[in-house]
């Protein structure tokens, strides 16, 4: 979720969802990224989480910690891609990026001639599907 209200937090949460779910969906829904520092444009000290608790040190939340992330996830990209979290969650990363690309997300040109991303509503508590006890190879 953005810091601030700014295009440029705004562009770069887009750009961290969309990175982040690209580790969710090439690790078969067993790893996570969540939360990081971003300065200068760069990013650092992620929290990580996955399904065997290995990856993330003391801040690996496991299964849990991939539960909120893919919740927070659904439920802050749902409403502003009109589509349920099932079928958001069914993309496949490189359809992802061309989705939030054609949404105007990256700070392109949207479809409807927006320049500005809409700001991300605050996440609800919702139920999601069970994770995956291993991780898909």
């Amino acid at each position: 979720k953005p810091l601030t209200g700014s295009k440029e937090d705004i562009l770069e949460s887009h750009k961290f969802a969309a990175f982040s779910f690209y580790t969710y969906f090439q690790s078969g829904g067993g790893m996570a990224v969540e939360k990081l520092l971003s300065t200068n444009g760069k990013w650092s000290a992620p929290t990580i989480h996955s399904a065997d608790n290995t990856l993330g040190g003391a801040g690996d939340g496991g299964h849990d910690g991939i539960g909120r992330w893919t919740q927070e996830f659904c439920d802050r990209y749902c409403p502003l891609l009109k589509i349920e979290a099932d079928a958001l969650l069914k993309y496949n990363a490189k359809e992802l990026i061309k989705l939030f690309d054609a949404e105007g997300f990256f700070g392109n040109e949207k479809k409807d001639k927006s320049s500005t991303p809409p700001p991300a509503p605050e996440p609800k508590t919702r139920d999601l599907p069970d994770l995956p006890s291993e991780p898909k190879q």
